[in-house]
């Protein structure tokens, strides 16, 4: 193989590393968002609106509320730390 080649090899190799992080980065950042939307938003709608389905209002509902927005906080930051290692 020529020089230019293997430049071009080694280009194609970066972009498909480059679009494959991207790829699990926005993968992990929608969980985030759908663990966010159905663990903190759906409940604090939940308990504004008398709903037979809605969850008791509570210390239990409070702290998984925020069990699950803090959960969804650490997903969304590892899929941001995942474009740190973009090339």
């Amino acid at each position: 193989m020529s020089e230019t080649e293997d430049f071009e090899a080694l280009k194609r190799q970066i972009l498909v590393h480059n679009e494959k992080t991207k790829l699990s980065a926005a993968a992990t950042n929608t969980t985030a968002v759908a663990l966010f939307g159905g663990g903190f938003v759906l409940p604090v709608i939940g308990l504004s609106f008398p709903l037979a389905a809605a969850p008791p209002p509570g210390q239990v509902t409070l702290i998984t509320m925020i069990g699950w927005a803090l959960v969804a906080a650490g997903l969304h930051w590892w899929a941001r730390s995942m474009l740190n290692g973009l090339r």
